[in-house]
């Protein structure tokens, strides 16, 4: 999301330039925000069950064809 906040930027000639920064920037904090979350509980928790649960029907579905 920080990516497309950043290249609507630079798409978008009009406007305001603060409050186009304002968005970015609170994109951006989003995104941090986010990311560090993310990071955070797979380190404490692992891999979500429900993502292993749904890698392993895609395993089972594969080696039944």
């Amino acid at each position: 999301m920080v990516i497309v906040a950043i290249a609507t930027w630079f798409m978008t000639p009009d406007g305001d330039p603060l409050r186009k920064g304002l968005l970015v920037g609170l994109c951006a904090l989003w995104g941090v925000r986010l990311g560090g979350y993310m990071l955070w509980r797979w380190a404490d928790h692992g891999p979500d069950r429900r993502y292993k649960s749904l890698l392993g029907r895609a395993e089972a579905k594969q080696g039944l064809s």
